[in-house]
């Protein structure tokens, strides 16, 4: 039985790995489709990034600074890095420093181009990471103070972190959306301001690859989004360990395109912001609330609640 479950554990991670980047892919289609029917247009097909990359590895490398190669390929790896940690159910802070540090070699890649376009975006890329990053490393904290590990795998087993821990999905959330570029936040790939930021003077398959990173790092958001909606631990009892799991990863599924159709709606319904409104509306809004939220848990365990 011990080595069924192993089986079955690691080919569902192999799975999930495997189909990690058409999953991103698609939300990329999905999300680019849903915003040309909000504003009354048709849209590419769904499959356009597939298409997009393809294209990108049949054309020509132009780069003006041999360091954009290796930074594109380590965007591409560190972001895959950190989905194989997390569909192996393995530690969840490792994973989101992986997604940061994927961020950084993104923005030495902008710094190194020539184009005054591509430094003011690796600028903004930096804003974002330190916008972004310490919110979601405040929530592993917090999964840290529920679980006593960081373990994906004790996470996915707690069927009440989304009541102990509200502020997590959120934070998440918000992380999406400054990720995947879109409004109100796309600052540093703004293309009616700085044609494509930090990414203007990438091309061929460096380009391709960076895209490629793209598809596993919303993954990655969408799948940590998820796992913080769990029912397998209440179901169990009732239809098994293999059932409750099934319902579980389909409950994850919409959970992940329900979050996907808010960020594209908040991104078709606002504007771009100023650069500066990131950092305030993540330090002075969400940073706050998570500490709270933090805070009070600690309290609660403290006092023997849970």
């Amino acid at each position: 039985m011990v080595g069924t479950d192993v089986i079955l554990r690691t080919a569902l991670s192999i799975v999930l790995f495997v189909i990690a980047p058409i999953i991103g892919m698609l939300a990329f289609g999905i999300g680019r489709k849903m915003s040309a029917r909000m504003q009354n247009r048709f849209g590419p097909p769904i499959l356009q990034p597939w298409y997009d990359v393809q294209k990108l590895f049949t054309k020509e490398d132009n780069t003006t600074n041999p360091l954009i190669v290796p930074m594109a390929f380590a965007f591409f790896i560190l972001n895959a890095m950190a989905v194989m940690i997390l569909v192996t159910m393995g530690d969840l802070l490792i994973t989101v420093v992986l997604l940061g540090m994927a961020q950084l070699a993104l923005a030495l890649g902008g710094f190194a181009g020539s184009s005054p376009y591509s430094h003011v975006g690796a600028n903004r890329n930096l804003l974002q990471v330190l916008a972004v990053e310490p919110l979601v490393l405040m929530t592993v904290i917090g999964v840290l103070i529920v679980n006593d590990t960081y373990f994906v795998d004790d996470l996915a087993m707690n069927g009440w972190i989304t009541v102990q821990l509200p502020m997590a999905p959120v934070v998440m959330l918000f992380a999406l959306v400054v990720w995947m570029q879109k409004g109100p936040f796309d600052l540093s790939t703004a293309h009616q301001e700085l044609m494509y930021g930090c990414l203007v003077e990438y091309s061929g398959k460096n380009l391709a690859l960076v895209e490629i990173g793209h598809w596993f790092e919303t993954f990655a958001f969408l799948a940590i989004f998820s796992l913080f909606f769990n029912i397998s631990p209440l179901l169990e009892p009732m239809i098994g360990i293999y059932g409750a799991v099934a319902v579980d990863l389909v409950l994850k599924m919409v959970i992940a395109f329900v979050a996907l159709v808010i960020v594209i709606l908040i991104d078709n319904s606002t504007t771009r912001l100023h650069w500066n409104k990131l950092p305030k509306f993540a330090f002075g809004i969400m940073l706050p609330l998570l500490f709270i939220n933090i805070i009070v848990l600690e309290m609660i365990y403290q006092w023997g609640w849970f």
